[in-house]
């Protein structure tokens, strides 16, 4: 999702992986500490290779479960850094949630996301149409700016599904820092996956669905994840109108995780660039070297 302003083309700051299931930490704070076990993220997106100016973005997050006052509770981060074009966005975040027992039928998340935006702009890039724009006028070399936003989420699950809800930029912060109205849009998300377990019992397939909408324009994923045995995943996604995506991962001493996918263009882009590459790292650990059970876990990757 793009706007345009003062033919300067900016990227949104809430980024999407082909392994969904992996990010949603990022776009819904209610995920933190959904799992029983602290969890550490790494990832990096090519977006559309050969194409001048094409997106792409890394990520870095870590959440903790912990209990306080007899409440599951979780706490993390996330680190963004989007480039697209003469823009780069570097945000930081940090997310709290409460994790609700539902008397069996599962459990409910809620959390509140809070951050830090900043949009930076190369005017050096830029290749005006006509001269003496003020923007280019400017003092300086960069076009900058920071911001504060907020983000909320909700996320229910069980030990075979999960649904989450969230919206992200709530307060609509502007994008940059020179004279213009133009804002970052409000973002609402639905995450949804199902464990479902095959005749040969070693293997597990989760389909999931991944909806983003500013309510103008939205984005939609479609994609089913096929693990054996907890040693490695196969998986294929779909982007409507965009792109279908081939996900492979291997599983390293049952808690490191390293998953890869490529995206093959299906829109009119596909005859400006080769396809989209993707690298996850996910490393879960225990805090201690003995837990009480608890009666849920994540679906979500771990």
């Amino acid at each position: 999702m793009l706007l345009i302003v003062h033919n300067v083309t900016f990227a949104q700051t809430d980024v999407f992986y082909t392994h969904n299931f992996v990010n949603n930490t990022s776009l819904n704070p209610a995920y933190m500490g959904s799992s029983d076990k602290m969890i550490v993220m790494a990832g990096m997106r090519t977006q559309w290779v050969g194409m001048d100016g094409a997106p792409s973005y890394s990520t870095a997050s870590a959440n903790v479960p912990f209990s306080l006052f007899n409440v599951n509770q979780g706490f993390g981060f996330n680190v963004v850094q989007d480039k697209f074009g003469v823009n780069t966005n570097i945000a930081f975040s940090g997310a709290w949630a409460v994790h609700l027992p539902l008397k069996g039928l599962g459990n409910l998340g809620v959390g509140v996301g809070f951050g830090y935006v900043n949009n930076k702009l190369d005017k050096n890039k830029l290749k005006p149409d006509n001269d003496g724009d003020p923007l280019l006028t400017a003092t300086g070399d960069d076009v900058s700016n920071a911001v504060f936003d907020l983000g909320f989420g909700v996320h229910y699950y069980t030990d075979k599904m999960y649904v989450g809800l969230s919206a992200t930029n709530l307060l609509g912060h502007k994008l940059s820092g020179f004279n213009t109205s133009a804002k970052a849009p409000r973002m609402f998300h639905l995450s949804a996956g199902y464990d479902i377990e095959l005749p040969n019992p070693k293997w597990i397939a989760t389909p999931s669905v991944f909806l983003s909408t500013n309510i103008t324009t939205s984005n939609m994923n479609v994609g089913c994840k096929f693990e054996y045995n907890k040693l490695f995943w196969l998986g294929v996604n779909y982007k409507v109108a965009d792109a279908i995506s081939g996900m492979a991962g291997i599983i390293l001493l049952k808690d490191i995780k390293i998953g890869y996918s490529y995206d093959y263009t299906t829109s009119k882009l596909s005859k400006a660039n080769s396809g989209s590459h993707e690298l996850m790292i996910v490393y879960g650990f225990n805090l201690r070297k003995e837990k009480a059970p608890k009666n849920y876990r994540s679906i979500r990757f771990l």
